[in-house]
C-alpha cells in the first residue's frame, strides 16, 4: 500500500507512470527481542525495570544487557518499530508524546499499575541511557537508542526566558514580564538563529549615562521603533560559550552574513549585546 501511494505521487511529480515495483523502501529490524507486551511474566519484570529507572539506579553490563531489558523492549515497541499485520513487515511507529493524555507514560501506567509520573521518569531516563556510548551496538558502533524529541509551538507563540544560567532558566510560553514569585527576575522573549539555532533575547535597551548602566526590557521581534535614547537588538547569554571580544575575527565568524551591513568606511556592528551577569 505504501509503495503504491509513493508511486502515484511520483507519477504526478515526474509526469510519467511510475510502477510500485520501482519504489525502494527501507528495511527495518529490531535491536531488542520481540516479546508479547501483554504476557504476565513480561509485565512483572517490566515493573521491576521501571522502578529501577525511575530511581535512576539501573545498571547494565553492556549493549546486550541493555537491549534485553524489559523496559528497553517496551520502549522500542512503543517509539521505534512495529509489525504491520497485513504485510508482515516492520514499520516505524507513529510519533508518540511521553506525557499527556494517552501518552506513552499513561499507556505504561495502565499496563503496570505504576503511577504515570514514575513511568514518564523511567522512560526519559532509559532513552537518555540508550543514547550513551557505553551501550553502543558492537556491529556498527551506533548507540542503542538514537531518538529525536520534537517540541512544537503554533505560529505566533513566543518563548520567554529569564536571564539566569541555562540550567536554571525559567522558560514559559505564557506572555508575562516577570518570573512568577521573583519580582527581580525579568522575562524576555527569545528569537532563534536560522543558521545555527542559537537563542537570543529580543530586547529594547536604554543607557543611563549617569549610572553608566544599560537597562533592557521586552521587545517584540517585529518592533523596530526607537527614540533617541533607546536602541533595539539581541541579547546573547551563553555561559558555556561566551561571546567573542568586540572587533575580533571570531566575532565576525559567529555572525551570519545577513546580519552585517557594509558601508564605504567599515562594517557596521550589529545590534547584539553580550550579557555578563
Amino acid at each position: 500500500m505504501q509503495q503504491k501511494e509513493v508511486a502515484n505521487i511520483a507519477s504526478l511529480i515526474f509526469g510519467s507512470n511510475v510502477s510500485p515495483d520501482c519504489v525502494i523502501g527501507e528495511t527495518l529490524r529490531r535491536i531488542t527481542p520481540n516479546r508479547d507486551l501483554s504476557d504476565s511474566n513480561f509485565i512483572t519484570s517490566l515493573k521491576q525495570s521501571i522502578m529501577a529507572d525511575a530511581d535512576d539506579s539501573a545498571v547494565f553490563t553492556g549493549f546486550q544487557d541493555f537491549v534485553e531489558n524489559p523496559l528497553s523492549i517496551w520502549i522500542e515497541s512503543t517509539f521505534g518499530i512495529r509489525q504491520e499485520e497485513q504485510e508482515q513487515r516492520w514499520v516505524r511507529c507513529y510519533p508518540t508524546p511521553i506525557i499527556g493524555h494517552d501518552g506513552a507514560a499513561d499507556k505504561l501506567s495502565r499496563a503496570t499499575g505504576i503511577p504515570a509520573e514514575q513511568c514518564a521518569l523511567a522512560i526519559q531516563n532509559r532513552l537518555m541511557a540508550g543514547s550513551d556510548t557505553r551501550y553502543k551496538n558492537p556491529e556498527n558502533g551506533y548507540p542503542a537508542f538514537a531518538f529525536r524529541v520534537h517540541a512544537f509551538f503554533s505560529r505566533g507563540d513566543t518563548v520567554y526566558a529569564s536571564l539566569d544560567d541555562e540550567k536554571d532558566r525559567y522558560i514559559t510560553v505564557e506572555g508575562q514580564e516577570l518570573v512568577p514569585g521573583k519580582r527581580d527576575h525579568i522575562l524576555l522573549p527569545l528569537a532563534f538563529c536560522r543558521e545555527c539555532g542559537q537563542e537570543y533575547y529580543t530586547v529594547r535597551g536604554r543607557q543611563e549615562r549617569k549610572a553608566n548602566e544599560i537597562f533592557f526590557e521586552q521587545r517584540d521581534l517585529t518592533d523596530r521603533v526607537t527614540d533617541e535614547e533607546e536602541f533595539i537588538g539581541f541579547l546573547y547569554r551563553n555561559t558555556g560559550e561566551p561571546w567573542p571580544e568586540r572587533d575580533s575575527e571570531a566575532l565576525m565568524q559567529r555572525i551570519p552574513d545577513d546580519w552585517l551591513e557594509v558601508s564605504p568606511v567599515a562594517v557596521a556592528r550589529p545590534l547584539l549585546y553580550s550579557a555578563k551577569l
